[in-house]
């Protein structure tokens, strides 16, 4: 795959499988790498970022092997890897690292974390400050937070962690510390962002045999001398992901409706909250008999305002969804979008921008003006590197008179690397 796409203007309609959650994966190969014996994880959906978890919990000594879209996972058992010092490569996925270093340091590797990409810019303060706090022993290489080698075992004990820039740094420490000798409490010290994703955690943890003990979303109070316990997990479509092609069936559909399967009506994911958000704009969805979640393109998407502090993936698709609806698309809480894998709202006003959208910068927000029925002239845009930048242009291509040549197009193998294919099966067409 080439890394500039022309995506050309058109219609879509018919049917996409729905990539498995991201977030999920990770979690679910984490639990089962700890593990005492054997797991399943079915129906995962390979990419870049689930790359980095699989390879670093080979590394500490997990067997993983992967056979079409299932993995087979023999776990460590929740040993101590004390004495032992590997280098954990994490590419550019944030989650890899920040679920990793707790763990590395409860069960004492010598864990030498490093990156790629914006990943060893992306906030990492709260877990320095932690091991500052502790006396926990650790290096820096350079200015940058990577590469970071730990040097001393994390204890169980009374953690504080803030939740404000990313919830990952508390979710690391829930997967962590009940391994640890002592029993340990954490308290969040700020407002907790992306609580979903936490819930998620909590839930991932349950079901491979650990017990958390939620006080409060302030306060978990957490046994130590735990084991993960093997088992067999499906993991469900991702709902950050699909959004793209709601929204493409919302603004570009033919009629005939594109039709998105692997989706659970009942997740418990975050995103799942666009469903809400489609039907408050009036985009016609149903669930059909066969499970499969079908977006009708809308007469009129009525643009308005969203709180994205709990769904900050999908600020993206929102401000695609805005550039086609009646009135004004506020989206508030974004500013924590500056640290993702691109300065985000800065990407989108320079890649919606430059191809006409009326998009402007508010206080930790975008507003962007729709143009209700309208085409956008198109033209180049870059990614920025950025995987749902990349997805976003490349919906926003087909609702433009000659198309967007995108700049840095293999960007969503970090996520879905399949995301072409599915957009062509669609009818969606593109030059490499």
């Amino acid at each position: 795959m080439t890394n500039r796409i022309c995506v050309l203007p058109g219609t879509v309609s018919g049917r996409v499988k729905v990539p498995a959650s991201k977030s999920l994966t990770h979690r679910a190969i984490i639990a089962a790498a700890l593990a005492e014996g054997d797991s399943a994880i079915y129906g995962i959906t390979w990419s870049k970022d689930i790359e980095a978890t699989a390879f670093c919990m080979e590394r500490m000594g997990a067997a993983i092997v992967r056979d079409g879209d299932d993995l087979f996972i023999h776990g460590i058992g929740g040993r101590s890897l004390s004495g032992r010092v590997e280098r954990l490569f994490c590419g550019e996925s944030a989650t890899t690292l920040r679920f990793l270093i707790p763990i590395a340091g409860v069960l004492g590797l010598r864990a030498v974390f490093s990156g790629m990409g914006r990943l060893p810019e992306r906030p990492m303060q709260p877990y320095f400050t932690m091991m500052d706090d502790k006396g926990i022993p650790y290096e820096r290489e350079s200015e940058e937070n990577l590469p970071i080698s730990l040097k001393g075992r994390w204890p169980g004990g009374h953690y504080k962690v803030p939740a404000d820039i990313s919830s990952q740094f508390l979710s690391g420490l829930l997967m962590a510390l009940p391994m640890a000798e002592e029993d340990s409490v954490i308290e969040v010290t700020s407002q907790l962002t992306s609580d979903a994703y936490v819930r998620l955690t909590l839930e991932m943890l349950e079901r491979f045999g650990i017990r958390i003990e939620q006080e409060s979303w302030k306060r978990y109070h957490i046994p130590g001398r735990q084991k993960y316990k093997a088992g067999k997990y499906t993991v469900e479509g991702d709902y950050s992901q699909a959004a793209f092609f709601m929204a493409a069936g919302a603004a570009a559909g033919d009629g005939d409706g594109v039709f998105l399967e692997g989706l659970n009506p009942d997740s418990h994911q975050g995103d799942r909250v666009i469903l809400d958000l489609l039907k408050e704009m009036q985009v016609p969805l149903e669930w059909t008999g066969d499970g499969a979640l079908c977006i009708y393109p809308a007469d009129e998407i009525i643009n308005t305002e969203v709180d994205c502090s709990n769904c900050p993936d999908l600020a993206p698709v929102l401000s695609l969804i805005g550039a086609f609806g009646e009135g004004d698309m506020l989206l508030q809480g974004v500013g924590r979008l500056k640290y993702k894998e691109s300065d985000r709202p800065k990407a989108l006003m320079q890649g919606l921008g430059a191809m006409g959208v009326a998009i402007e910068e508010t206080y930790d927000g975008l507003r962007i003006r729709g143009e209700a029925g309208g085409l956008y002239e198109g033209g180049t845009a870059d990614s920025a590197g950025d995987h749902r930048i990349a997805m976003t242009l490349a919906i926003l291509a087909l609702r433009t008179f000659r198309g967007i040549e995108i700049e840095g197009a293999d960007a969503v193998r970090k996520s879905w690397p399949d995301f072409w294919n599915a957009l062509e099966a669609i009818g969606g067409q593109y030059d490499e």
